[in-house]
Order: C-alpha cells, then sequence, then structure tokens
C-alpha cells in the first residue's frame, strides 16, 4: 500500500482539506472537506512512497 503526502500550494488549495482517499496498489482518489468551487484552480504538491515489508526484527543480531 502506498504512502501518500498532499501540501496544497496555496490558501485556496488548503481551504479544501484534501486528504487521499480510496487507496489501493493502483491508485488513489482525492478526498474533500469543503466543497471545491467552479472555475478555480487548485494546487498541490504530493509524494508516493511504497513501504517495503522487511524480514526478521531490527536489531536481532545486536549484542549488548
Amino acid at each position: 500500500m502506498p504512502n501518500i503526502l498532499l501540501t496544497p500550494n496555496n490558501a485556496i488549495s488548503a481551504k479544501l482539506i484534501v486528504y487521499p482517499d480510496q487507496q489501493s496498489v493502483n491508485g488513489f482518489d482525492l478526498g474533500v472537506i469543503a466543497i471545491p468551487k467552479s472555475n478555480t484552480t487548485y494546487q498541490f504538491d504530493y509524494l508516493v512512497t511504497q513501504n517495503l515489508q522487511t524480514l526478521g526484527s531490527y536489531g536481532s543480531n545486536n549484542r549488548g
């Protein structure tokens, strides 16, 4: 499952309170709390990363 970070680029975009919705391995939709206004451009930066599963536990070979 991807990790998704969305950041608004201006105050108009921030008012939407956008969040990633319906996440899957194939993508995601954008959910909003406020209703978007027509004829308005909203701008966001986004970063999508993938979780990697590891085998074993971290530090299991440490001797203290």
